[in-house]
């Protein structure tokens, strides 16, 4: 499987020195979604027998962003597919697919603020619940008013952003009518 870039003309010497090491070509892509693709059915013929082997060889893969990508999930999958880049401007020009690592698989996680406290130690144990504090039984339930607040006269009803004829009119069923 060869993958290279919209109109990238595949080097003549390349190709023919593939054919001399009897390396079949099954399939042209210029996306990485009929690279994968092809790939995948690479993959298939490998478990069914029929094909001997799977190689994507990707022409000028500064030029193509997605490679990388596509690297990635042939490894993920554990797909038995080689990964070969073939770049006119590097020595050497054939050699084994290697990605540049993405900003993610670089970055360490940094704390917000200071370092994190341990999930298990003398802080944490000190705050904890022991069982037998713990209330068991069903719980104690009130009615709105009802209680000490309302004995003591805390409960107050809470002032309403609508006046009656406000609220009467925006729960009445008939349309509002200019004025």
């Amino acid at each position: 499987m060869v993958w290279h870039p919209p109109g990238i003309v595949v080097d003549r010497e390349l190709l023919e020195t593939l054919a001399k090491k009897n390396v079949y070509i099954s399939a042209r892509a210029t996306s990485e979604f009929a690279a994968f693709a092809q790939v995948t059915l690479d993959c298939r013929g490998i478990a069914e027998g029929v094909v001997g082997a799977s190689m994507l060889l990707v022409v000028e893969p500064r030029r193509v962003p997605a490679a990388g990508d596509v690297w990635r999930l042939i490894h993920r999958h554990g797909m038995r597919t080689v990964v070969w880049a073939f770049d006119s401007a590097s020595s050497p020009r054939l050699r084994p697919y290697e990605p540049a690592p993405t900003p993610f698989e670089s970055a360490q996680p940094k704390p917000l603020f200071g370092s994190p406290s341990p999930a298990t130690g003398a802080n944490v144990a000190a705050r904890a619940v022991s069982a037998s504090r713990v209330p068991i039984g069903p719980p104690k339930l009130r009615l709105a008013g009802e209680g000490s607040e309302a004995a003591a006269g805390v409960a107050k009803a809470s002032p309403s952003l609508l006046s009656d004829a406000e609220l009467a009119m925006l729960l009445s069923d008939e349309p509002l009518r200019g004025r």
